[in-house]
C-alpha cells in the first residue's frame, strides 16, 4: 500500500497556493475579461455570452446558413443544454426567433428577431471598442 508523506513538498498545491498554475492564472484572466465585456455591454441589455450568440446568427443570416442549436453549440464550445437554456432566454426577449428549417420542416433553426439587429448593431460598436481596449491591455 502507497502511504503519502504528508511533510514532503506538493508542487502542484504550491503552485495553487501562490498563483503559479497556468490554468488556474488563465482561468481567472478569462474571468477578468467577460467581467469587462459584461459590463461594457450592459448598456444594450446583453452579456458577453448572449452578444456571442447574436453575433453567430447575424453572421450565419449574412451567408444564408440556418444554424440550429447543435450549431450553435460546436461553434461557441458550448455544452447543447448550456446554448439551449441561453437561446430559451433570448427568444423569452424576441431577439432570437425558432423557426422551421427550410430543408426540413420538423427541424427549427435559428435567427435574429426583428429587433435584435438594431441591438446587435449597437452592441457591436461596443464590442469592438471592448476589443481594441483589450489589445491595449498587452
Amino acid at each position: 500500500m502507497h502511504r503519502v508523506n504528508r511533510d514532503a513538498p506538493n508542487s502542484a498545491a504550491q503552485a495553487a497556493m501562490q498563483g503559479g498554475c497556468l490554468c488556474q492564472a488563465a482561468r481567472g484572466a478569462a474571468r477578468a475579461i467577460t467581467r469587462r465585456y459584461d459590463a461594457g455591454l450592459a448598456a444594450h441589455g446583453l452579456t458577453v455570452g448572449q452578444f456571442s450568440i447574436l453575433a453567430v446568427l447575424a453572421a450565419a443570416e449574412g451567408q444564408g446558413a440556418p444554424v440550429n442549436v447543435r450549431r450553435l453549440s460546436r461553434v461557441l464550445d458550448l455544452e447543447q443544454s448550456a446554448t439551449s437554456r441561453a437561446v430559451a432566454a433570448l427568444t423569452c426577449s424576441g431577439w432570437v426567433i425558432r423557426a422551421p428549417d427550410p430543408r426540413d420542416g420538423r427541424a427549427r433553426v435559428l435567427r435574429l428577431g426583428d429587433g435584435a439587429w438594431a441591438k446587435f448593431n449597437a452592441a457591436a460598436r461596443t464590442w469592438a471598442e471592448l476589443q481594441e481596449a483589450e489589445v491595449a491591455r498587452d
